[in-house]
């Protein structure tokens, strides 16, 4: 499953700081796929739309190091090389319904956007009694 971030449906626990000094104890050579929860809803539309019972939503395995390094300029910590390399690398096969190609629901390069507007927004989460919080 890929990891999952943003979207309307944050908790009162986000806090992109400390989500990235998680990333930066991991090896920067793991891979992760990042799905932003603001595409949810649209993509179970397209879900409920085309009649599919099984669909894996997942966008392109990105390395540690290209996000907190060179999208974010977050330094890894000392001895993350050294942490357990791991990869993901879920596929789909309706990239093309989801406005992706080959195998994944986006780019690369759209991931690490959503990825940088996540960490970059600073609008508060919602109050712990509302929806979503």
């Amino acid at each position: 499953l890929p990891h999952v971030f943003g979207g309307p449906y944050r908790s009162d626990t986000r806090n992109p700081p400390r989500d990235l000094a998680r990333f930066a104890a991991l090896n920067p050579e793991s891979t992760k796929q990042h799905y932003d929860l603001a595409r949810l809803a649209d993509d179970l539309r397209i879900v409920h739309r085309e009649g599919l019972r099984l669909v894996n939503l997942v966008p392109p395995p990105v390395t540690n190091r290209e996000v907190l390094c060179d999208l974010l300029g977050v330094s890894l910590l000392p001895g993350a090389s050294e942490v357990q390399c791991v990869h993901r690398d879920v596929h789909t096969r309706y990239a093309e319904l989801f406005g992706g190609v080959g195998r994944y629901i986006e780019t690369t390069e759209q991931e690490l956007q959503r990825i940088a507007a996540y960490i970059a927004d600073t609008t508060p989460a919602p109050a712990p009694e509302m929806e979503g919080g």
